[in-house]
Formats: structure tokens, sequence, C-alpha cells
């Protein structure tokens, strides 16, 4: 698949596998965090690959991480409380959650087109151990 990213600089890139995703999100990328009760903030999330985790920045919270072994699942879309609630509507396709084992979510707008593909891709294949 050819994925167009402006955070990078580059025009086209051609994304071929999940380590070309791991890749991209150990730069990081910006995202709009969705948090219930309406609540929006642009956060800078990037994939630590020495400690298998993701974090975000800016954030007051120390505990502004989630281990790869803490998400249950990765969903694509607006389908979490948060997203329904949401003050500004958001296209689908740059929506996406990232489920995780105490039944909370991170839920993301990516600025960029196909960057969430990017993050969900890379994430699906972390919690299954696919990478290919």
């Amino acid at each position: 698949a050819v994925v167009s990213t402006q955070s990078t600089g580059e025009e086209n890139m051609i994304i071929t596998g999940a380590r070309d995703c791991l890749c991209l999100m150990s730069s990081g990328s910006d995202f709009i965090k969705i948090k219930p009760g309406a609540r929006e903030f642009q956060r800078h999330f990037y994939f630590n690959q020495d400690t298998l985790s993701i974090h975000w920045v800016p954030s007051r919270k120390k505990a502004s991480k989630v281990m790869v072994e803490d998400i249950m699942s990765v969903q694509m879309g607006q389908k979490t409380e948060s997203f329904r609630t949401a003050v500004n509507e958001y296209p689908s396709s740059r929506c996406f959650s990232i489920m995780l084992r105490d039944n909370t979510s991170i839920d993301l707008v990516a600025l960029i087109p196909n960057e969430a593909y990017i993050w969900v891709k890379g994430l699906r294949c972390l919690v299954t151990g696919g990478l290919g």
C-alpha cells in the first residue's frame, strides 16, 4: 500500500508490513486525544521499541504511557462513547481506539490521512505478536 504522509517530510512512502509501521510509530505522530465529556487534546504519540510501550506528551499525569501487554485490541473508526459525545466530527478513516485490559480506551484522531491506518496495523501486529 502507498501511504501519503506529511509528518516525515516525504510525499509518498511505501508501507509493506508491520515493521514499516513500527518504524514510523517510533518517530511519532500527532493525534487528537478524545476524552469523555467532550474534551479534546492534541498530543504527540510515539512507540518505544525498547520497552514495548506507547507514550504521549504533553501530559500532566506521570502515567502518560501504556504497555503493549495492557492493550486488548485496536478498533478502527468511532465505536466508543468518547467519540459519540465528541464536540467535533471527524472522518471515521482517521479515528481509532486502543482498547485496554482495564476496560478503558485511548481514543485518537489522526491529523494526517493514513496515519490511523499505520498505527492500527502496527498496534494490531504488536498485540497479536504477528510482525510481518
